[in-house]
C-alpha cells in the first residue's frame, strides 16, 4: 500500500517537473539549451528524413531514428535557394544552406512542464518561394516578453525547383515525385508539432500560424487546402504579414518551365528525366538550372483552384485571423523599378505584371496613380527624396511606381482577404496598417524606403532577434522624438496576445486602444505608428489623398483587384475573369466601390 501512494506521488512529482532540455522524442533525443534569460531553446531539430538522394522531390517523410544524443544547441541548415550553391545565404555565417535541410527551431519557457499546454506561434518565413529568407530568427524574445506564457517555433521548407516541382511529368512520376512539397513540409512540422508540442510545454490544440510575404501566401493557401476544408486537427488561428499572392497554376502551365529544367541539365534524353534530375548531385544541379521562380501548382490537394477562386466561395478555414501591410510594400527592389524614371517605364511594369490587361485599364491605372505619388503617398506621407546619396532608387518615378505595386500586389490582395472572412461572418477578423517609420540617421526615411514590405517583423520579434537590419529608432529612449520603441511594444504585445487567445485585446499593452474587427461595411484595420496605435477605416484614412475621385477602398475594388485576381488566376491577355465565385453567388462588396469580376469564365471552382 506505502509502495502504491509513493509511486503516485513520484508520478505527480514527474509530471509538473520543468521540462528537461535534454529531451525525448521517441525517435531521437534531442540536447537543447537552458538561456539566462529563463527560455530553453532547440535550435536543430529534425522533423522529417533529409530530402535528398531519392527523396528529392518526394513529400516530407517521417524523420529518421538516431542512436545517439543530437545537438540542438547550433542551427541546422536552412533550405537551398533557387539557383544557389550550398555554402551561405546572402553571406551570412548564420545561414549556411544545403539541400539536407528540414529543421525547425523551438522556444519555451525553461519552468514549462509537459502539462503547461503553452499557446504556439508557427512561424512560417517569407522569401518568395525561392529562399527561406528569414531565416534563424530568435524567439527568445516573443517568449520572454509573453511573460513566458507561450512557446514558439519556426521552421525551414524547401524552396525553388526542389520545393516546388510542378508539370504533368511530376503528376506522372512513379518514384516519388509531387509539387508543392513547400506546402507539404509546411505540414509535415505542423504535424510534428502537434505531435510532440507537450514534450516542450506546449499546446497541440492550440497551433496559431504567423508568417510574412510568400508565407503569407502559405498561410492562404492552407487554409483554402484540402477543397476549403484548410487542417482544422492542426491550426486555430492566423496572422498573414505582408500577404500577396503570385499565379496558382495548373500542372500543364508548369510544362514549359519544367521542360526548360529538364534540356538545361542534360535530361531531355535520358528515358526518365524527372528521375535524371533527381539523381543528378546537387552542386551539378543548381548549376545547370535555368533562371525562373517556381511556386504553388494547383494539385487538388493544396490547391484546387485559383486560391482567390476559393476565397470567393467561401471555401476556407474560418479561424480568427489577422490580415495587413505596410504602408510602402512596394518600395523595395524585388517588388517595384527603383530605376523608373518616365510614365513608359510605369506603364511597362503594368503589363509586366498583367498579362491580360487592356490598353483602357492601363490608361485607368495610370491615371489612378498619377506622378504626384514620387512626392506624396495616397495616405498623405512626404516620399520626395531625403538624402540622394543614400536614397536606394535614383529613378524619378521610383515612388509612383512603388505606389501601383503596393496596392496591386500586396493591400488591395490582403484588404480582400480581410472581406471575405467578413462575409463569411467570421469572428475575429482584424486587420492592420503598419507605419512604423525610420528617420534616425541612414535609416529607411532617407533611403526612400519608407515602412517597407514585411518590415512589421522587427516589431513583431523584437529587437536584435531578426536578421540584424533593426530600424535605428528602435534603439532610442521613447523619449526621444525619432523615437518608435513603443510603438514596437505596441505591435508585440498585439501579436502575443493574438497567439495567446486569439484576440489582439486581451493581453495589449496598457493604455493602447481596442483592435476593433473588420467588416465589409465599416472596414476599420489599426494603424501602428512610431509611438501608438489607432483606429481608422480602410478609405476614409487620416491624411489619405482621393486621387482621380476614388480613395483607397474604392480603387482597391473597382481598379485594382480585379487585376490582382488576374494574375492569381495566370490570365493571358484576350482573357477575362469568371464571374464572382464562378456564380454562385454574390459578390458581397459590390456597392462599396467594387465593380465585380468580368463574366467571361476561364475556370470553375465548383467543377
Amino acid at each position: 500500500m506505502l509502495l502504491s501512494l509513493l509511486s503516485v506521488i513520484f508520478a505527480a512529482t514527474a509530471s509538473v517537473q520543468a521540462v528537461d532540455p535534454l529531451v525525448d522524442l521517441t525517435y531521437a533525443k534531442y540536447q537543447g539549451q537552458t538561456l539566462q534569460n529563463g527560455v530553453n531553446q532547440w535550435l536543430s531539430v529534425r522533423y522529417a528524413a533529409p530530402c535528398i538522394g531519392n527523396l528529392r522531390f518526394s513529400a516530407a517523410q517521417e524523420p529518421l531514428s538516431e542512436n545517439t544524443t543530437q545537438d540542438a544547441t547550433k542551427e541546422g541548415a536552412v533550405c537551398l535557394s533557387a539557383n544557389n550553391q550550398e555554402g551561405l545565404q546572402f553571406g551570412s555565417a548564420r545561414q549556411p544552406m544545403a539541400e539536407d535541410c528540414l529543421f525547425l527551431a523551438v522556444y519555451a519557457p525553461a519552468n514549462a512542464t509537459v502539462d503547461s499546454k503553452l499557446p504556439i506561434m508557427f512561424f512560417i518565413q517569407g522569401g518568395g518561394f525561392g529562399s527561406n529568407s528569414n531565416a534563424n530568427f530568435n524567439g527568445t524574445g516573443l517568449v520572454e516578453a509573453s511573460g513566458m506564457n507561450m512557446m514558439v517555433v519556426r521552421i525551414n521548407y524547401r524552396v525553388g525547383i526542389l520545393g516546388f516541382i510542378g508539370g504533368s511529368a511530376v503528376n506522372a512520376d512513379t518514384k516519388g515525385a509531387v509539387p508543392n512539397n513547400g506546402l507539404n513540409d509546411m505540414v509535415a512540422a505542423a504535424r510534428w508539432v502537434k505531435q510532440h508540442a507537450a514534450s516542450f510545454g506546449g499546446d497541440p490544440d492550440h497551433i496559431v500560424l504567423s508568417g510574412d510575404s510568400s508565407g503569407g501566401n502559405a498561410i492562404d493557401i492552407l487554409l483554402t487546402a484540402n477543397d476549403g476544408a484548410g487542417f482544422p486537427d492542426l491550426f486555430v488561428g492566423a496572422a498573414a504579414e505582408s500577404t500577396g499572392w503570385g499565379s496558382d497554376p495548373y500542372a500543364v502551365d508548369r510544362d514549359s518551365q519544367l521542360t526548360a529544367a529538364i534540356n538545361a541539365t542534360g535530361c531531355s534524353n535520358s528515358t526518365d528525366p524527372i528521375d535524371c534530375m533527381r539523381t543528378m548531385p546537387i552542386s551539378e544541379f543548381q548549376t545547370k538550372l535555368p533562371k525562373g521562380g517556381w511556386g504553388p501548382t494547383i494539385d487538388n490537394k493544396m490547391l484546387s483552384a485559383p486560391h482567390y477562386q476559393l476565397m470567393e466561395a467561401g471555401k476556407f478555414q474560418k479561424i480568427p485571423v489577422i490580415y495587413g501591410s505596410a504602408s510602402n510594400e512596394g518600395t523595395p527592389d524585388f517588388i517595384s523599378n527603383q530605376s523608373a524614371s518616365t510614365a513608359a517605364d510605369i506603364e511597362n511594369h503594368i503589363r509586366n505584371q498583367v498579362a491580360s490587361i487592356t490598353d483602357e485599364q492601363v490608361t485607368s491605372m495610370l491615371a489612378a496613380y498619377p506622378e504626384s505619388l514620387n512626392n506624396m503617398s495616397f495616405f498623405g506621407r512626404d516620399v520626395s527624396s531625403k538624402n540622394d546619396t543614400l536614397r536606394k532608387g535614383k529613378g524619378v518615378q521610383w515612388q509612383r511606381d512603388a505606389s501601383v505595386l503596393t496596392e496591386l500586389k500586396l493591400q488591395c490582395v490582403a484588404a480582400f482577404f480581410s472581406d471575405m472572412f467578413a462575409a463569411s461572418s467570421v469572428s475575429g477578423n482584424y486587420h492592420y496598417r503598419y507605419n512604423i517609420l525610420d528617420s534616425t540617421p541612414g535609416g529607411k526615411n532617407d533611403q526612400g524606403l519608407f515602412t517597407e514590405h514585411t518590415s512589421e517583423l522587427y516589431a513583431i520579434w523584437g529587437t536584435n532577434n531578426t536578421d540584424g537590419g533593426d530600424p535605428g529608432c528602435f534603439k532610442l529612449d521613447s523619449s526621444d522624438p525619432l523615437s518608435c520603441a513603443t510603438g514596437q511594444k505596441i505591435v508585440q504585445a498585439y501579436w502575443i496576445s493574438f497567439v495567446r487567445t486569439l484576440n489582439p485585446n486581451t493581453h495589449r499593452l496598457d493604455g493602447s486602444p481596442e483592435w476593433e474587427e473588420w467588416s465589409i461595411a465599416q472596414p476599420k484595420r489599426i494603424v501602428l505608428d512610431n509611438t501608438a496605435a489607432s483606429m481608422e477605416t480602410m478609405g476614409a484614412a487620416t491624411g489619405e489623398v482621393v486621387i482621380e475621385g476614388m480613395n483607397q477602398r474604392q480603387r482597391c475594388n473597382s481598379l485594382v483587384l480585379p487585376l490582382s485576381k488576374t494574375i492569381n488566376a495566370g490570365l493571358k491577355s484576350g482573357q477575362s475573369l469568371p464571374p464572382f465565385a464562378n456564380g454562385t453567388r454574390a459578390d458581397p462588396t459590390l456597392g462599396v466601390g467594387s465593380s465585380g469580376n468580368t463574366t467571361t469564365a476561364v475556370t470553375d471552382v465548383t467543377g
